[in-house]
């Protein structure tokens, strides 16, 4: 899938690499993840609540796909039954402390070839801009491409905007502080196992000097 990145400053962006790097390595496991929308509510249309996940969540909406009639909210659904969609002409936005956007699986609610500016600020400075296009279809069954996910890697952000127009898109398995390149997977992070290795190694080596004693 082809993003062409709007560079604004070579220095700006840097900058905001070595932060997006220095979170990737440092970040604790309840700080990275894939997340699928699955536990904000039972009803069929809910509001994001601010503080999901730690994040800010502005003219977003969760709706049940297996009870929705569009195809496009349907085939944007990767794991359980809801996904996320934008408040219909609005600008969708994400934000928090500094954190990095790995990717999401998109898909457009009502038409084919929905354009979608996403943009990725460090206060209110833009490190990037892409623009990509959606449609409403799932995945052809004969190719291993999944046509849904969309990698961006926009490091060192602390705002995400989502920008459709007067239209609407579906989302799921938004995907942060995650390695680059890593699709969703639903283990637990990787900075868990990390840490927890270190963890492991310092109290082995703990017991070893006693031992030594």
């Amino acid at each position: 899938m082809k993003i062409l990145y709007d560079c604004v400053s070579i220095r700006v962006i840097l900058f905001g690499w070595i932060f997006g790097l220095l979170l990737a390595f440092t970040a604790p496991g309840a700080n990275a993840g894939v997340i699928t929308f699955d536990d904000i509510t039972d009803m069929n249309v809910a509001s994001i609540p601010d503080g999901y996940w730690g994040f800010n969540w502005d003219q977003f909406l969760v709706r049940d796909a297996t009870q929705n009639p569009l195809a496009g909210v349907q085939n944007a659904l990767v794991t359980g039954n809801y996904v996320a969609c934008n408040y219909i002409a609005q600008v969708a936005t994400v934000s928090d402390a500094t954190f990095n956007f790995n990717g999401a699986y998109l898909r457009s609610s009502y038409y084919d070839d929905l354009s979608i500016s996403v943009q990725g600020y460090l206060n209110d400075t833009l490190l990037y801009s892409s623009t990509i296009d959606v449609d409403t279809t799932a995945d052809d069954p004969l190719t291993l491409e999944d046509e849904r996910w969309y990698e961006f890697n926009y490091l060192g952000i602390n705002r995400l905007e989502f920008n459709a127009g007067n239209n609407r898109f579906a989302m799921d398995n938004f995907t942060f502080n995650e390695p680059v390149g890593n699709r969703p997977i639903h283990n637990p992070a990787p900075g868990s196992f990390l840490l927890g290795g270190i963890g492991v190694t310092f109290v082995g080596f703990l017991r070893r000097i006693k031992s030594l004693g």
